[in-house]
């Protein structure tokens, strides 16, 4: 059986409609800035025309009436959609043409997983990377800036450019499922589900509830200014500060200063990674007011607040995941919104805006996650067998970290609270080779638990030392992986170890994907690679930190395989899956999930 066909089979399709849009743009109006929702459902938006081409066609230019003709003449309820950056086009086929193909396929997505962040991903990169030659004529689009009203000789020239990319961009699909790379059909579902989320959107927006978190946010700023004596522009400026920080009594040599990676030269360092910056929230004579720069600087609620509104009033809300957008293969977020990070109830957090996205009439949202999915998988990988058998028992896990730091059994969590808390920062965070500094800080940040030096020092050193043969022998054991992956001689002698296959600059996960480490060198006593700007430091530890998630992200694929078979995933979040089902259906979806997840 030929690719194609298997893949036909396999997505159960009779055809892959290969598309491409050419859309009017303007300075101020193009996808360079302006987020690719506001863009398609802004007034100004105009197809020029259209490149469709069918599974045993050629490639046709279709404008003006012929292009919604066209459209309307494929039955796209057996039909796949491909394109390059399909979330554009496919969201346009939405808005503009009521149309949902039965799956989404993207050739962008697929270059993602294929050859890692370290290279671009556009069209033209992408065709001369798999040997079928890039993109030509970019001087069309130019000629074309800011004309609402193409001339013949425009709309000719228009349509062989496009055609020339609906050519490339199947070219290019063939290829990646060829022998030569042969892409993952299970992970064209991911990429289906993943896009459908931004392209047939179904969740709605509770504007009261996003408003609300927008006047507080606001109305927090405004206090804290008011409370400081300063204004939001004195907060804002970092010589502005730095100038409030000498007037209200801190030293010249207390203010944090750090050498900027860009220019080379000494800088401030106010950002809130920054943990000398942030002790200085303790300062008694400047406490408040890093308090009130952190709280203006953070922008983060009240501009996805507004986002919020923005993208889903009047609805529905489109979602925008990014496939393979993180190193490790995980889901990233785009149109300048991430729902994935919206805030939980914690402390002083409120979640406004989680509980402002909703269903549409009629429907509800019900949520499914792996639970402890990081901890389990890494337990497994390094052979910790007493952790994995408390797992299994269904004990807690914390609870037991905490008897194993104390060496004392603990089994009362309501008794044992702060040291239960304190058993969950550790099986959490110390897994990956937390540094102490680090340890303290994620302790009151994230899980607001306050340690001293001596408790953390105390704790952190126990772990290690209990843990010897298991988390620490397994971040030894990748040291000697990344030392083999230096050399080319590895992809001769791979080391396969259970799920995962480690080769030259190459880790091969278990969905037959790989995180790709190019340049990888021994420098010192860390190992360094090079992404698309930068070297990054690698270790052992880190290392497991890659494999552990990406694995885990594997599982989460997977189980949303099959939990997209029945029911429509609309919204992903690190380790969890939220799906609209109708509200009498409800409970059954909640245990088909926990089936799809167990």
């Amino acid at each position: 059986m030929s690719e194609i066909s298997k893949i036909l089979k396999t997505l159960g399709v009779n055809d892959i409609v290969t598309l491409d849009f050419e859309t009017f743009w303007d300075v101020g109006y193009s996808l360079t800035n302006i987020p690719p929702s506001e863009y398609v459902r802004d007034q100004r938006f105009k197809s020029h025309g259209v490149g469709i081409r069918s599974l045993n066609g050629t490639p046709q230019w279709h404008s003006g009436d012929a292009e919604r003709a066209a459209l309307a003449a494929i039955d796209w309820n057996t039909t796949a959609l491909l394109c390059h950056n399909t979330q554009f086009d496919g969201f346009i086929l939405h808005e503009h043409h009521n149309v949902h193909p039965a799956v989404y396929l993207d050739t962008l997505s697929m270059s993602r997983a294929q050859f890692g962040l370290h290279v671009p991903h556009n069209l033209k990169s992408v065709g001369e990377r798999v040997g079928e030659g890039g993109k030509v004529g970019f001087e069309v689009l130019d000629n074309t800036k800011g004309v609402r009203e193409l001339d013949p000789d425009q709309l000719a020239a228009m349509g062989r450019y496009c055609l020339r990319d609906v050519e490339l961009t199947w070219l290019i699909f063939q290829k990646l499922i060829g022998p030569e790379y042969e892409f993952p059909i299970d992970e064209l579902r991911v990429i289906d589900y993943t896009l459908r989320t931004f392209c047939d959107p179904v969740l709605h927006v509770d504007e009261r509830l996003a408003r609300e978190e927008l006047e507080t946010e606001r109305d927090g700023k405004r206090k804290v200014c008011e409370r400081e004596n300063v204004t939001e522009a004195d907060l804002q400026s970092n010589d502005k500060f730095a100038q409030l920080l000498r007037d209200r009594g801190l030293e010249e040599e207390e203010i944090p200063v750090k050498v900027s990676d860009a220019t080379g030269k000494q800088t401030y360092a106010f950002a809130k990674s920054n943990e000398e910056f942030l002790n200085l929230q303790e300062h008694p004579l400047v406490g408040g007011l890093v308090e009130a720069r952190l709280r203006v600087k953070s922008t983060i609620a009240e501009t996805k607040a507004a986002r919020l509104i923005n993208h889903g009033v009047p609805g529905p809300l489109p979602i925008c995941l990014h496939y393979w957008k993180a190193h490790t293969g995980r889901w990233s977020c785009g149109d300048r919104l991430n729902p994935q990070n919206f805030p939980a109830a914690r402390g002083k957090q409120t979640q406004r805006l989680r509980n402002a996205i909703v269903a549409p009439p009629g429907h509800t949202l019900v949520i499914c996650d792996s639970s402890q999915i990081e901890a389990r998988y890494l337990a497994w990988l390094a052979d910790d067998t007493e952790m994995l058998e408390i797992f299994a028992s269904g004990r807690d896990p914390y609870l037991h970290m905490a008897s194993r730091i104390y060496g004392q059994e603990m089994t009362d969590k309501h008794r044992y609270a702060k040291e239960r808390m304190l058993g969950k920062v550790v099986v959490l965070a110390l897994g990956y080779g937390m540094g102490l500094n680090r340890f303290i800080h994620t302790a009151k940040i994230q899980f607001g638990l306050d340690l001293d030096l001596d408790t953390a020092r105390f704790v952190h050193s126990r772990y290690r030392a209990a843990k010897e043969n298991t988390i620490v022998k397994f971040w030894n054991f990748l040291d000697r992986v990344l030392a083999h992956m230096t050399s080319p001689r590895a992809d001769e002698v791979p080391i396969h170890y259970k799920s995962m296959c480690f080769q030259y600059e190459t880790a091969w996960m278990s969905n037959d994907c790989a995180l790709r480490y190019p340049k990888l060198r021994e420098t010192g006593d860390n190992y360094y690679y090079h992404t698309k700007k930068k070297w990054r430091k690698i270790y052992g530890a880190m290392f497991a930190e890659n494999v552990t998630q990406s694995e885990c992200r594997n599982v989460v694929a997977r189980q949303c395989i099959k939990l997209s078979e029945r029911y429509r995933i609309v919204l992903l979040a690190h380790d969890e899956a939220v799906v609209c089902v109708p509200e009498n259906e409800a409970e059954e979806a909640r245990r088909f999930m926990i089936e799809c997840f167990t």
